[in-house]
């Protein structure tokens, strides 16, 4: 038990650039618009790759909440896998 304890009590005393780092996702590692299968929980996720989109209403657009305006730059910095299929919830006893 005592070994199991120094173990890792070693493993948190180690600087971070000596432990094992998982490798970061890269959008040169995927292709716009990639697809992959889940094993974990049989769902598909697409990959969304890191740059920069326009969000909010446009100039004349009716059908807008304040919150919405003005348009705006918004970078993504880092490529993320999201779910494919949307999920929507409803409140109970709905």
């Amino acid at each position: 038990m005592r070994a199991g304890f120094v173990a890792i009590a070693m493993l948190l005393w180690l600087p971070a650039s000596t432990q094992a780092q998982p490798k970061p996702e890269t959008a040169a590692a995927h292709q716009v618009g990639e697809s992959r299968v889940n094993p974990k929980d049989g769902l598909t996720y697409v990959w969304i790759p890191p740059g920069k989109f326009l969000m909010g209403c446009t100039e004349g657009d009716t059908d807008c909440a304040p919150h919405e305006r003005p348009a705006h730059v918004v970078a993504i910095t880092k490529g993320f896998w999201l779910g494919q299929t949307p999920v929507t919830s409803r409140p109970t006893g709905a």
